[in-house]
């Protein structure tokens, strides 16, 4: 059964034209044709969201704290990469803003903690990370891409993990759609969850992040541990997307939302063409 039929015929889409939005209007028309996004997910084999206590939507326009470079530079020799996640709950974290942009002695004694996500559909919950551990935690997330297997940290799978880019700063059509996109998700998230207690949204976190790139498909939606990206959505597209969310949990063989897929994480962009052309 393909819970996401809709989304696999492109049409055109009318939008509310915010000041934002006419900022970047290459026209008068408001309406125009959807472009296929298909094969626009970054290929990383690991992800780590370093935990913020502050909404990205209050982040300025570029952020990168002297720790978050440091670990970038290590990961990104194997493939990984680093952000930040506002959870706003007990992953509270630390505020990113606040951070020199030289690595001075207090920060040499920071702690921080973050939520990784594998290539092959791991989350790994590390509960603190500092200079002085920074080798051991990316040999070891280097291990779990490279052999796809286990190492030192918990990892628990039951959890759904939706993340939407909010980095007003970085782009306002982030901070309006990401925005707008965001408060109708958690909305619809909780109201579900109320009617079914036991069932599956009870296990989902919602999380800001920051800048994800391409802006122009914003809102962009990350879902994690499967690692599908997904674009162009708005406020309304919330109930059908938590409705593919929930069927491609149970069934790997769901199409997967033509409209929207920008891709998966771990895989090439031939990869990720070839998944939407099978359709």
């Amino acid at each position: 059964m393909n819970l996401f039929r809709p989304f696999l015929t492109l049409k055109p889409r009318t939008h509310f034209l915010s000041s934002c939005s006419r900022a970047f209007s290459s026209g008068t028309s408001q309406t125009q044709e959807t472009p296929s996004i298909a094969g626009t997910a970054p290929p990383y084999r690991c992800y780590v969201f370093l935990h913020s206590s502050v909404s990205p939507s209050a982040f300025p326009a570029k952020l990168m704290t002297p720790f978050q470079r440091a670990l970038q530079a290590k990961l990104l020799q194997w493939g990984g990469f680093v952000n930040w996640v506002s959870y706003m709950d007990e992953r509270s974290g630390v505020d990113p803003t606040q951070q020199q942009h030289h690595m001075e002695d207090g920060q040499q004694q920071q702690h921080y903690s973050a939520t990784a996500f594998t290539m092959f559909g791991e989350r790994v919950d590390i509960p603190s990370l500092s200079i002085r551990n920074i080798d051991e935690i990316n040999e070891d997330l280097k291990k779990r891409v490279e052999s796809n297997s286990g190492a030192s940290f918990v990892s628990k799978p039951d959890e759904t993990h939706l993340f939407v880019c909010t980095h007003m700063a970085r782009d306002c059509r982030c901070g309006e759609t990401g925005g707008e996109f965001v408060k109708a998700l958690r909305e619809e998230v909780h109201r579900r969850a109320s009617f079914e207690p036991e069932g599956p949204y009870g296990r989902f976190r919602i999380g800001e992040v920051a800048h994800v790139g391409q802006h122009q498909y914003a809102a962009n939606l990350l879902v994690y541990p499967q690692g599908d990206w997904l674009g162009l959505l708005t406020a309304q597209d919330v109930p059908k997307t938590l409705d593919w969310i929930i069927g491609a949990s149970m069934n790997k063989h769901v199409s997967v939302p033509g409209e929207h897929w920008r891709g998966r994480m771990g895989l090439s962009k031939s990869e990720q063409l070839d998944i939407i052309n099978s359709q």
